[in-house]
């Protein structure tokens, strides 16, 4: 079994994602729970975003500077992150802040915007 990878930079990641033009994207999972405090530890960053077509390509433009890739990439490749990869229900990425997981909807079937809205 591999150890564990180092949990994320999410300074880092927030000020990408967060730089103008912002991406629309919320932190979940066991990430957000240490952040609130918990004693959780975690080897990545849980992200819903926003699927709308304008935030997909802001946050394809954050996740190219953060040189992403697919999580088992052999190497980096700025056109392996596009509209298409990032459509999928779950996507783990490798970044130069650390490893992520985007997801479409939680396994309850809530979106980003009923948990944005809550």
């Amino acid at each position: 079994m591999l150890p564990d990878p180092p949990p994320p930079d999410i300074v880092r990641l927030a000020a990408t994602l967060n730089n103008p033009p912002a991406v629309k994207w919320v932190l979940v999972g066991g990430m957000a729970l240490t952040l609130w405090g918990g004693d959780h530890r975690t080897g990545d960053a849980d992200m819903m975003i926003d699927f709308d077509p304008e935030n997909i390509e802001r946050l394809v433009l954050a996740l190219r500077q953060l040189r992403a890739k697919p999580l088992r990439a052999p190497s980096y490749d700025p056109d392996m992150i596009d509209r298409k990869l990032l459509s999928l229900p779950f996507v783990q990425l490798d970044t130069d802040a650390g490893r992520v997981d985007l997801i479409n909807r939680t396994g309850e079937g809530t979106s980003y915007g009923e948990i944005f809205a809550s």
